[in-house]
């Protein structure tokens, strides 16, 4: 049988791959310097440059909205100081007036509709309510006309007066309440939150641990309150004595 012969040889015509020809090796060193020259300029000229001003801006605004943070963070630390400070002094006054001996003591005040009831304080009078309710009767939505009998009608006369009412405060939807001179309710302690009908106007009210709920009116005939109270609820137009408007909670 005849043998066979493996040749290693490469075939005849064919020759290594050219980069890794010796003869090459120059031009290509060449070749790489440009390129790492020219990729080396467009970056530090262009790329670099770009993504530098882009990473400082982003710096910049982290840095901006850190010390914001750290602004609204010290304003808000001073605002509840300044709560927490108003709110022990309204607590404190409160205290005072309802540790002060009566003048007058008139029990539960009731006022119906159609019934017009009158208090009146001295210079300094300290006057003890244990309820106070205002009754406002039937009426279209501004308060302006009456489908029956009138509302109750509550007239408050003072001069450096105090009225602690001890438990119950409620003004109905369209009572009549007027306060002439210097008069304050002093609702002290903890105890049922306190009812400010709409388009009422009730005066200076000072409940520190107690809630105002007021039922604001729907257009410009508006509801008029001055509370110093822990908690203020409106369900509608409501302004305060500094004619700051609060409108749904």
């Amino acid at each position: 049988m005849a043998e066979t012969t493996a040749h290693s040889e490469a075939p005849a015509g064919h020759t290594a791959f050219p980069p890794f020809q010796s003869e090459h090796f120059p031009s290509q060193i060449v070749w790489l310097a440009v390129s790492f020259v020219l990729l080396y300029v467009l970056m530090s000229r262009i790329a670099l440059p770009r993504i530098g001003a882009i990473l400082a801006a982003r710096s910049r605004a982290v840095s901006d909205d850190l010390a914001a943070a750290e602004r609204l963070k010290e304003q808000s630390n001073a605002a509840q100081a300044a709560y927490e400070k108003a709110l022990a002094d309204a607590r404190n006054a409160s205290a005072v007036f309802a540790a002060l001996p009566a003048t007058q003591v008139l029990g539960d005040v009731h006022v119906l509709p159609g019934q017009e009831v009158d208090i009146s304080g001295g210079q300094g009078d300290v006057i003890e309510i244990g309820t106070l309710r205002v009754d406002g009767g039937p009426a279209n939505a501004d308060c302006s006309r009456y489908t029956e009998t009138g509302p109750g009608v509550l007239y408050v006369y003072g001069s450096g007066t105090v009225i602690n009412v001890r438990n119950r405060m409620q003004f109905g939807n369209c009572s009549y309440v007027t306060v002439s001179g210097d008069v304050i309710f002093n609702a002290p302690g903890k105890g049922p939150a306190i009812r400010v009908g709409r388009q009422v106007y009730p005066g200076a009210i000072l409940a520190p641990d107690r809630t105002l709920i007021v039922g604001g009116a729907s257009n410009d005939t508006y509801t008029n309150v001055h509370p110093w109270v822990g908690k203020l609820v409106t369900t509608g137009l409501t302004v305060m004595d500094n004619q700051q408007f609060l409108c749904d909670q």
